[in-house]
Protein backbone atom coordinates (compact mmCIF):
# COMPACT_ATOMS: atom_id res chain seq x y z
CA UNK A 1 0.00 0.00 0.00
CA UNK A 2 1.75 3.37 -1.06
CA UNK A 3 -0.66 5.55 1.50
CA UNK A 4 -0.59 7.92 -1.52
CA UNK A 5 -3.14 10.96 -1.31
CA UNK A 6 -5.40 11.39 -3.88
CA UNK A 7 -8.06 13.75 -2.42
CA UNK A 8 -7.93 16.33 0.53
CA UNK A 9 -10.94 17.98 2.01
CA UNK A 10 -12.44 19.16 5.35
CA UNK A 11 -15.49 17.98 5.72
CA UNK A 12 -16.73 20.34 8.64
CA UNK A 13 -19.22 17.58 10.64
CA UNK A 14 -21.37 17.13 7.32
CA UNK A 15 -22.60 13.60 5.97
CA UNK A 16 -21.99 14.50 2.43
CA UNK A 17 -18.67 15.59 0.51
CA UNK A 18 -17.94 15.91 -3.13
CA UNK A 19 -14.89 14.12 -4.85
CA UNK A 20 -13.93 13.95 -8.44
CA UNK A 21 -14.83 10.40 -9.91
CA UNK A 22 -11.71 10.91 -12.14
CA UNK A 23 -9.86 9.02 -8.55
CA UNK A 24 -11.09 5.50 -9.76
CA UNK A 25 -10.09 6.25 -13.28
CA UNK A 26 -6.08 6.34 -13.04
CA UNK A 27 -3.83 3.70 -12.83
CA UNK A 28 -4.81 2.90 -9.03
CA UNK A 29 -6.13 -0.58 -7.92
CA UNK A 30 -7.59 0.68 -4.16
CA UNK A 31 -8.60 3.74 -2.78
CA UNK A 32 -9.63 3.99 0.74
CA UNK A 33 -11.47 7.17 2.07
CA UNK A 34 -10.68 8.07 5.85
CA UNK A 35 -12.88 10.64 7.69
CA UNK A 36 -11.42 9.23 10.62
CA UNK A 37 -7.77 10.77 11.39
CA UNK A 38 -6.92 13.87 12.77
CA UNK A 39 -4.24 15.65 11.45
CA UNK A 40 -1.24 16.09 13.72
CA UNK A 41 0.54 18.74 11.57
CA UNK A 42 3.70 17.16 11.09
CA UNK A 43 4.92 17.09 7.54
CA UNK A 44 8.14 15.70 6.38
CA UNK A 45 9.33 17.67 3.33
CA UNK A 46 11.27 17.67 0.10
CA UNK A 47 13.65 20.82 -0.17
CA UNK A 48 11.42 21.75 -3.44
CA UNK A 49 8.72 22.49 -0.92
CA UNK A 50 9.97 25.96 -0.30
CA UNK A 51 10.36 27.02 -3.83
CA UNK A 52 6.59 25.65 -4.48
CA UNK A 53 5.85 28.44 -1.64
CA UNK A 54 7.84 30.79 -3.00
CA UNK A 55 6.66 29.87 -7.06
CA UNK A 56 2.76 29.82 -5.83
CA UNK A 57 1.83 33.18 -4.33
CA UNK A 58 -1.89 31.71 -4.01
CA UNK A 59 -0.75 28.90 -1.75
CA UNK A 60 -1.77 31.24 1.31
CA UNK A 61 -2.31 27.96 4.30
CA UNK A 62 -1.35 24.27 4.43
CA UNK A 63 -4.13 23.54 3.03
CA UNK A 64 -4.18 25.77 0.03
CA UNK A 65 -0.76 24.12 -0.66
CA UNK A 66 -1.96 20.53 -0.48
CA UNK A 67 -4.99 21.20 -2.43
CA UNK A 68 -2.43 22.32 -5.34
CA UNK A 69 -0.13 19.77 -5.12
CA UNK A 70 -2.92 17.29 -5.87
CA UNK A 71 -4.66 19.55 -8.38
CA UNK A 72 -1.69 20.11 -10.37
CA UNK A 73 0.01 16.37 -9.32
CA UNK A 74 0.25 15.68 -13.18
CA UNK A 75 1.62 19.08 -14.33
CA UNK A 76 4.18 19.70 -11.24
CA UNK A 77 5.05 15.73 -10.89
CA UNK A 78 4.86 16.26 -6.60
CA UNK A 79 2.82 13.32 -4.54
CA UNK A 80 2.06 13.41 -0.93
CA UNK A 81 2.11 10.69 0.91
CA UNK A 82 0.68 9.96 4.68
CA UNK A 83 1.75 8.09 7.36
CA UNK A 84 -0.90 6.80 10.19
CA UNK A 85 0.18 5.97 13.53
CA UNK A 86 -2.09 3.98 15.46
CA UNK A 87 0.23 4.39 18.75
CA UNK A 88 2.23 7.45 19.11
CA UNK A 89 0.66 10.77 19.90
CA UNK A 90 0.64 13.75 18.31
CA UNK A 91 -1.13 17.00 18.20
CA UNK A 92 -1.45 20.45 17.11
CA UNK A 93 -2.88 23.05 19.60
CA UNK A 94 -4.39 25.45 17.19
CA UNK A 95 -7.27 26.31 18.69
CA UNK A 96 -9.39 26.03 22.67
CA UNK A 97 -10.79 23.36 21.42
CA UNK A 98 -7.76 21.05 20.85
CA UNK A 99 -5.71 22.93 24.24
CA UNK A 100 -8.93 20.98 25.86
CA UNK A 101 -8.45 17.94 24.21
CA UNK A 102 -4.51 17.50 24.52
CA UNK A 103 -5.12 18.62 28.10
CA UNK A 104 -7.95 16.07 28.75
CA UNK A 105 -5.54 12.96 27.30
CA UNK A 106 -2.55 14.28 29.38
CA UNK A 107 -4.80 14.45 32.83
CA UNK A 108 -6.23 10.55 31.51
CA UNK A 109 -2.83 9.79 31.16
CA UNK A 110 -3.17 9.07 26.80
CA UNK A 111 0.54 10.84 26.64
CA UNK A 112 2.77 8.43 29.00
CA UNK A 113 5.09 9.10 30.05
CA UNK A 114 4.26 12.75 29.96
CA UNK A 115 2.21 13.05 32.92
CA UNK A 116 1.81 16.10 35.36
CA UNK A 117 3.59 14.48 37.99
CA UNK A 118 6.63 13.69 35.80
CA UNK A 119 7.85 17.51 36.17
CA UNK A 120 9.02 17.78 32.51
CA UNK A 121 8.49 21.16 32.43
CA UNK A 122 8.91 22.80 35.77
CA UNK A 123 10.79 20.82 37.92
CA UNK A 124 10.21 22.90 41.15
CA UNK A 125 6.58 22.48 41.48
CA UNK A 126 5.38 19.36 41.74
CA UNK A 127 2.07 17.23 42.33
CA UNK A 128 0.56 13.98 43.68
CA UNK A 129 -1.59 11.65 41.44
CA UNK A 130 -4.19 10.00 43.30
CA UNK A 131 -7.27 7.73 42.22
CA UNK A 132 -9.81 8.80 39.11
CA UNK A 133 -6.97 11.15 37.91
CA UNK A 134 -6.77 13.42 40.39
CA UNK A 135 -3.39 15.51 40.87
CA UNK A 136 -2.79 17.79 43.69
CA UNK A 137 0.34 20.52 44.18
CA UNK A 138 2.15 21.21 47.26
CA UNK A 139 -0.08 23.25 50.07
CA UNK A 140 -3.76 22.95 48.19
CA UNK A 141 -6.27 23.73 50.94
CA UNK A 142 -9.58 21.94 50.18
CA UNK A 143 -12.55 23.00 52.07
CA UNK A 144 -15.34 20.91 53.95
CA UNK A 145 -17.56 18.63 51.90
CA UNK A 146 -15.59 19.73 48.49
CA UNK A 147 -15.38 17.12 45.71
CA UNK A 148 -12.81 16.23 43.35
CA UNK A 149 -14.47 14.16 40.83
CA UNK A 150 -12.08 12.68 38.22
CA UNK A 151 -9.17 14.35 35.87
CA UNK A 152 -8.92 16.97 38.13
CA UNK A 153 -5.34 19.04 38.72
CA UNK A 154 -4.66 22.00 41.49
CA UNK A 155 -1.52 23.11 41.07
CA UNK A 156 0.50 24.33 44.20
CA UNK A 157 -0.85 27.46 46.86
CA UNK A 158 -4.36 26.77 45.42
CA UNK A 159 -7.12 27.13 48.66
CA UNK A 160 -11.20 25.57 47.50
CA UNK A 161 -13.62 26.36 49.83
CA UNK A 162 -16.35 24.46 51.30
CA UNK A 163 -19.03 22.19 49.44
CA UNK A 164 -17.24 22.61 45.96
CA UNK A 165 -17.41 20.02 42.90
CA UNK A 166 -14.57 20.19 40.50
CA UNK A 167 -14.44 17.74 37.55
CA UNK A 168 -12.39 17.34 34.27
CA UNK A 169 -10.62 21.10 35.09
CA UNK A 170 -7.24 22.47 35.51
CA UNK A 171 -6.64 24.85 38.13
CA UNK A 172 -3.53 26.97 38.15
CA UNK A 173 -1.36 27.57 41.14
CA UNK A 174 -2.29 30.23 43.81
CA UNK A 175 -6.15 30.57 42.74
CA UNK A 176 -8.65 31.21 45.34
CA UNK A 177 -12.19 29.22 44.97
CA UNK A 178 -14.81 30.29 47.26
CA UNK A 179 -17.54 28.27 48.92
CA UNK A 180 -20.23 26.08 46.32
CA UNK A 181 -18.63 26.51 43.69
CA UNK A 182 -18.94 23.92 40.25
CA UNK A 183 -16.36 23.79 38.07
CA UNK A 184 -17.13 21.58 34.93
CA UNK A 185 -14.35 21.30 32.07
CA UNK A 186 -13.01 24.76 33.31
CA UNK A 187 -9.60 25.73 32.90
CA UNK A 188 -8.54 28.49 35.48
CA UNK A 189 -4.97 29.63 35.10
CA UNK A 190 -2.42 31.26 37.35
CA UNK A 191 -3.70 33.35 40.77
CA UNK A 192 -7.24 33.38 39.61
CA UNK A 193 -9.83 34.37 41.90
CA UNK A 194 -13.34 32.88 42.01
CA UNK A 195 -16.42 33.97 44.39
CA UNK A 196 -18.75 32.44 46.22
CA UNK A 197 -21.75 30.58 43.87
CA UNK A 198 -20.14 30.55 40.95
CA UNK A 199 -20.72 27.92 37.90
CA UNK A 200 -17.87 27.74 35.14
CA UNK A 201 -19.14 25.31 31.85
CA UNK A 202 -15.89 24.54 29.32
CA UNK A 203 -14.66 27.64 29.45
CA UNK A 204 -11.02 29.42 29.91
CA UNK A 205 -10.44 31.97 32.96
CA UNK A 206 -6.60 33.13 32.29
CA UNK A 207 -4.07 34.99 34.69
CA UNK A 208 -5.45 37.61 37.55
CA UNK A 209 -8.49 37.42 36.24
CA UNK A 210 -11.27 37.56 38.78
CA UNK A 211 -14.95 35.97 38.83
CA UNK A 212 -17.36 37.48 41.34
CA UNK A 213 -19.83 35.93 43.39
CA UNK A 214 -22.94 34.10 41.85
CA UNK A 215 -21.95 34.44 38.21
CA UNK A 216 -22.51 31.68 35.42
CA UNK A 217 -20.21 31.22 32.34
CA UNK A 218 -22.28 29.22 29.84
CA UNK A 219 -19.48 26.79 27.50
CA UNK A 220 -17.04 28.22 25.46
CA UNK A 221 -16.61 31.35 27.42
CA UNK A 222 -13.04 33.39 27.52
CA UNK A 223 -12.11 35.41 29.93
CA UNK A 224 -8.63 37.48 29.21
CA UNK A 225 -5.52 38.60 32.04
CA UNK A 226 -6.74 40.67 34.86
CA UNK A 227 -10.35 40.48 33.48
CA UNK A 228 -13.47 41.17 36.29
CA UNK A 229 -16.54 39.91 36.02
CA UNK A 230 -19.86 40.62 38.05
CA UNK A 231 -21.10 39.85 40.68
CA UNK A 232 -24.99 37.71 39.88
CA UNK A 233 -24.33 37.65 36.09
CA UNK A 234 -25.10 34.56 33.72
CA UNK A 235 -22.69 35.11 30.14
CA UNK A 236 -24.24 33.18 27.25
CA UNK A 237 -22.26 30.55 25.42
CA UNK A 238 -19.38 32.13 23.11
CA UNK A 239 -18.74 35.23 25.09
CA UNK A 240 -15.07 36.56 25.34
CA UNK A 241 -14.32 39.61 27.48
CA UNK A 242 -10.81 41.63 27.40
CA UNK A 243 -9.24 44.65 29.11
CA UNK A 244 -8.57 45.88 25.76
CA UNK A 245 -12.04 47.25 23.71
CA UNK A 246 -12.67 46.33 20.36
CA UNK A 247 -12.70 49.60 18.51
CA UNK A 248 -8.62 49.73 19.87
CA UNK A 249 -7.41 48.13 17.14
CA UNK A 250 -8.20 50.99 15.16
CA UNK A 251 -5.66 52.81 16.79
CA UNK A 252 -3.02 50.59 16.05
CA UNK A 253 -3.29 50.52 12.31
CA UNK A 254 -1.61 53.75 11.64
CA UNK A 255 1.92 52.61 12.04
CA UNK A 256 3.78 56.22 10.90
CA UNK A 257 1.95 58.11 14.00
CA UNK A 258 4.08 59.94 16.11
CA UNK A 259 4.06 59.22 19.60
CA UNK A 260 2.34 62.04 20.26
CA UNK A 261 -0.87 60.58 18.73
CA UNK A 262 -0.31 57.48 20.28
CA UNK A 263 -0.31 58.72 23.43
CA UNK A 264 -3.31 60.33 22.82
CA UNK A 265 -5.05 57.25 21.73
CA UNK A 266 -3.96 55.02 24.16
CA UNK A 267 -5.83 57.80 26.85
CA UNK A 268 -8.74 58.08 24.46
CA UNK A 269 -9.22 54.06 25.72
CA UNK A 270 -8.38 54.35 29.15
CA UNK A 271 -11.06 56.99 29.63
CA UNK A 272 -13.63 54.61 27.98
CA UNK A 273 -15.82 53.25 30.87
CA UNK A 274 -16.95 49.64 31.15
CA UNK A 275 -20.50 48.61 30.43
CA UNK A 276 -21.85 47.13 33.63
CA UNK A 277 -24.67 46.09 31.63
CA UNK A 278 -22.69 43.76 29.88
CA UNK A 279 -19.90 42.64 32.45
CA UNK A 280 -21.81 43.12 35.79
CA UNK A 281 -21.66 46.28 38.21
CA UNK A 282 -18.10 45.45 39.61
CA UNK A 283 -16.83 44.48 36.13
CA UNK A 284 -13.74 45.63 34.25
CA UNK A 285 -13.24 44.56 30.45
CA UNK A 286 -15.08 45.27 27.39
CA UNK A 287 -17.31 41.93 25.42
CA UNK A 288 -15.03 40.85 22.43
CA UNK A 289 -17.63 41.12 19.31
CA UNK A 290 -17.13 40.45 15.47
CA UNK A 291 -17.42 44.01 13.32
CA UNK A 292 -20.69 42.95 12.58
CA UNK A 293 -22.94 41.72 14.70
CA UNK A 294 -24.85 39.30 13.26
CA UNK A 295 -25.21 35.51 14.24
CA UNK A 296 -23.09 34.54 10.96
CA UNK A 297 -20.20 36.55 12.32
CA UNK A 298 -20.16 35.81 16.05
CA UNK A 299 -20.22 31.64 15.48
CA UNK A 300 -17.63 32.33 13.11
CA UNK A 301 -15.69 33.98 15.43
CA UNK A 302 -16.37 31.76 18.42
CA UNK A 303 -15.33 28.41 15.68
CA UNK A 304 -11.80 30.45 14.68
CA UNK A 305 -11.11 30.01 18.95
CA UNK A 306 -12.73 26.47 19.56
CA UNK A 307 -12.64 25.15 16.04
CA UNK A 308 -15.54 23.59 14.76
CA UNK A 309 -17.61 21.01 16.93
CA UNK A 310 -19.58 18.23 16.39
CA UNK A 311 -23.15 18.54 15.85
CA UNK A 312 -26.27 17.03 17.09
CA UNK A 313 -27.50 14.29 14.41
CA UNK A 314 -29.94 16.43 14.27
CA UNK A 315 -27.90 19.74 13.52
CA UNK A 316 -25.48 17.68 11.10
CA UNK A 317 -28.16 16.26 8.86
CA UNK A 318 -30.26 19.33 7.96
CA UNK A 319 -27.27 21.10 7.20
CA UNK A 320 -26.03 18.05 5.51
CA UNK A 321 -29.16 18.05 3.43
CA UNK A 322 -28.73 21.59 2.72
CA UNK A 323 -25.30 21.65 1.50
CA UNK A 324 -26.01 18.87 -1.28
CA UNK A 325 -28.75 20.46 -2.21
CA UNK A 326 -26.77 23.46 -2.93
CA UNK A 327 -23.98 21.31 -4.68
CA UNK A 328 -26.90 20.27 -6.87
CA UNK A 329 -28.09 23.81 -7.87
CA UNK A 330 -24.56 25.18 -8.27
CA UNK A 331 -23.16 22.07 -10.73
CA UNK A 332 -26.58 23.17 -13.24
CA UNK A 333 -25.65 26.44 -13.08
CA UNK A 334 -21.76 26.59 -13.14
CA UNK A 335 -21.41 26.50 -16.80
CA UNK A 336 -19.19 29.44 -16.91
CA UNK A 337 -16.35 28.28 -14.50
CA UNK A 338 -16.07 25.20 -16.26
CA UNK A 339 -15.61 26.95 -19.65
CA UNK A 340 -12.72 29.19 -17.81
CA UNK A 341 -11.57 25.54 -16.47
CA UNK A 342 -11.55 24.63 -20.18
CA UNK A 343 -9.77 27.47 -21.62
CA UNK A 344 -7.09 27.15 -18.52
CA UNK A 345 -6.68 23.74 -19.81
CA UNK A 346 -6.27 24.76 -23.61
CA UNK A 347 -3.65 26.82 -22.36
CA UNK A 348 -1.84 24.50 -20.13
CA UNK A 349 -1.60 22.26 -22.95
CA UNK A 350 -0.79 24.63 -25.83
CA UNK A 351 2.12 25.57 -23.11
CA UNK A 352 3.53 22.37 -22.65
CA UNK A 353 3.23 21.30 -26.61
CA UNK A 354 5.89 24.63 -27.26
CA UNK A 355 8.32 24.01 -24.40
CA UNK A 356 8.45 20.27 -25.62
CA UNK A 357 9.23 21.91 -29.44
CA UNK A 358 11.50 24.43 -28.18
CA UNK A 359 13.02 22.85 -25.50
CA UNK A 360 12.13 24.68 -22.37
CA UNK A 361 13.21 23.87 -18.83
CA UNK A 362 10.80 22.52 -17.18
CA UNK A 363 11.54 25.28 -14.37
CA UNK A 364 10.92 27.60 -16.66
CA UNK A 365 7.30 25.73 -17.58
CA UNK A 366 6.46 25.64 -14.02
CA UNK A 367 6.72 29.77 -13.98
CA UNK A 368 4.46 30.21 -17.20
CA UNK A 369 1.97 28.06 -15.84
CA UNK A 370 1.78 29.35 -12.46
CA UNK A 371 1.45 33.20 -14.31
CA UNK A 372 -2.13 31.23 -16.18
CA UNK A 373 -3.70 31.18 -12.63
Amino acid sequence: VTKRVLHYQRTQGLKHFGFPMSLFQSNVEEVQVRNDLLDCHISLCSPQVAELFTDNFDYQTRDDFVRGLLVNEEVLGNQIHMFVTSEEYGASVSNLLMYESVSSDILQRWVYPVTPEMNFINEKQSCTHSRHNIYRGAEVSLGHESVLEENVLIGQGTSVGTKCCITNSVIGPNCKIGNGVLLDRAFLWNDVHIGDGVKIYHSIVCDEAEVKEDVTLNPHCVLTSQVVVGPNKVFPEGTVVSLHPADEEEYDEDEFSDDADVSKEESKVKQKGYNTEEVGLQGRGYLWKAADENDANQEEQRQSLWGLTVKTEEESESESEMSFGSEQIDSRTASPQMDDIKVFQNEVLGTLQRGEEEKISCDNLVLEINSLK
